[in-house]
C-alpha cells in the first residue's frame, strides 16, 4: 500500500472551508469524489511495451502468410500490410497459469475457460499455437490498460452516493465519464475499491483503489492520485488567493 503525504493538501482544506464557510464534512466528502473524479482521467494506463516486459513476449514483424489453394497446395504470399505479433517465450506460459490460478484463488471468478488458458509452448489447442496464445494475451492486455484508472470508480460512486453537491472538475469530466461508461461493470480486483466517508468529530475522508497494479509505485496509480490532489489543491488555493485579497482591500480601505 503506498500512503501520500497530505499535510500541505489538509492545510489548504482547512483554509478553503474556514474562507468560504462551508460545512467541512460536505466540503471534504464533494473534494474526495473530485479528486476520485481526477484520478481517473490521470491514471495512465499501461504501456504496450511495459506489458510485453512483463509477459516475456517477443515483438516479431508477420510480413508473410501461407496461403492454400483449393486444390491444396500451399505458397508463401507477402502481406500489404506486415502485421505486428508478439511471440510468447517458454516463461510466458507460466506467467500466465499463475495469473489465472491467482485470480482463481482471490475469488475473482469462479471459473476459467480452459480454452483461455492457452497450449503448452509449441502445441496446438483450441485457442491456436503457444505463439497465437501470447499475440492475443498482449494485445488484449493493452486493450484493458484502463483497468487500474478504473479501479477509482467504486470510490467515486460511494462519494457520490452521499448526495454531496457541488461543481466537478469540469478539464477531466469529460475523460472520467468516458471511463466510467468503458468499465460500467467492473469485475475482478478493482471492484472491491471505495470510500470511506468524513463524519463529524472524523474529519477524514479515505478512498483507495483495489484494482491489481494499482499499488506498482513506477506504473500504478498513485502518480494519477498525486496528480489529482494537486489539482485539486490548486483550485482551492485560486479561491483563497481571492478571499485573501479582497480581505487586504477591506482593511486598506
Amino acid at each position: 500500500m503506498i500512503v501520500l503525504d497530505t499535510t500541505d493538501f489538509n492545510k489548504t482544506l482547512q483554509r478553503y472551508m474556514e474562507l468560504s464557510g462551508r460545512f467541512y464534512v460536505d466540503e471534504t466528502n464533494r473534494r474526495a469524489a473530485n479528486i476520485c473524479l481526477r484520478a481517473m482521467a490521470k491514471t495512465k494506463g499501461a504501456d504496450i511495451e511495459a506489458i510485453r516486459k512483463s509477459l516475456k513476449a517477443d515483438e516479431v514483424i508477420e510480413s508473410s502468410y501461407v496461403s492454400v489453394s483449393k486444390k491444396g497446395k500451399e505458397s508463401v504470399r507477402l502481406r500489404k500490410n506486415p502485421k505486428l505479433m508478439y511471440m510468447g517465450k517458454s516463461e510466458a506460459f507460466k506467467i500466465a497459469t499463475w495469473r489465472i490460478r491467482r485470480g482463481k484463488n482471490k475469488g475473482f471468478y469462479q471459473s476459467f475457460p480452459r480454452s483461455l488458458a492457452g497450449p503448452g509452448r509449441g502445441n496446438k489447442g483450441r485457442s491456436g499455437s503457444a505463439s497465437m496464445f501470447y499475440n492475443k494475451l498482449v494485445k488484449t492486455s493493452r486493450s484493458a490498460s484502463g483497468y487500474i484508472a478504473a479501479g477509482w470508480i467504486p470510490a467515486y460512486n460511494f462519494f457520490k452516493s452521499l448526495g454531496v453537491k457541488g461543481p466537478e472538475p469540469t478539464e477531466t469530466k469529460k475523460a472520467s465519464k468516458s471511463l466510467m461508461k468503458r468499465f460500467a461493470t467492473l469485475k475482478g480486483s478493482a471492484h472491491f475499491g471505495g470510500g470511506v466517508a468524513a463524519t463529524i468529530g472524523k474529519c477524514r475522508a479515505i478512498f483507495g483503489n483495489s484494482a491489481d497494479g494499482a499499488d506498482i509505485v513506477k506504473t500504478g496509480a498513485w502518480r494519477g492520485l498525486q496528480s489529482a490532489m494537486n489539482d485539486e489543491e490548486a483550485d482551492m488555493k485560486v479561491y483563497i488567493e481571492r478571499k485573501n485579497q479582497e480581505i487586504a482591500d477591506k482593511l486598506k480601505g
